[in-house]
């Protein structure tokens, strides 16, 4: 993606160019570099299992070799019933999940429910996609929501990649 925005924008601006390719050049090497990070540290956990509130981090999960179990569907809004709520609970205790996360934006309920049953932890993690003004003025972005992400998915899958 950063590739093609940098070829929108020398197509349009080419006097910029250089300005343009530097810059996309150090995004690239930062979002590389995070995806190394991603890789080294979910190597080795104690469970691969990725138990969220919702399925908003399925691609991520699919990346880095872990299994997403989402509580609930695609939408953050939808509510489980009964028997696929312990159907996710079962499956998690069955995989010695630990921690179960919910997303930063949506209410901790479901999570906080499952992690309740199986006797585990909840942590929050960052879709990204509701950055507050305040989140954005204190110089948070993407790359260190994701490394935020990092830190949460190391610590509730217990991994130990260094």
């Amino acid at each position: 993606m950063a590739q093609r925005i940098r070829d929108a924008l020398t197509a349009a601006d080419p006097a910029s160019r250089a300005t343009y390719v530097a810059n996309a050049d150090r995004y690239i090497a930062t979002l590389r570099a995070l995806d190394a990070d991603f890789r080294r540290r979910l190597r080795r956990c104690a469970s691969p299992v990725l138990v969220t509130s919702h399925a908003a981090f399925g691609y991520l999960a699919d990346r880095y070799g872990l299994t997403q179990a989402a509580i609930a569907g695609i939408s953050p809004d939808a509510e489980p019933d009964p028997k696929s709520l312990a159907a996710t609970a079962d499956y998690a205790k069955a995989h010695n999940v630990r921690t179960v996360f919910f997303e930063t934006l949506v209410p901790r309920k479901l999570a906080q429910t499952v992690a309740r049953t199986i006797g585990a932890a909840t942590d929050a993690l960052n879709p990204v996609e509701g950055l507050t003004q305040q989140q954005l003025d204190d110089g948070e972005d993407y790359v260190s929501i994701q490394r935020d992400n990092l830190a949460a998915m190391v610590r509730g899958l217990r991994c130990t990649g260094a």
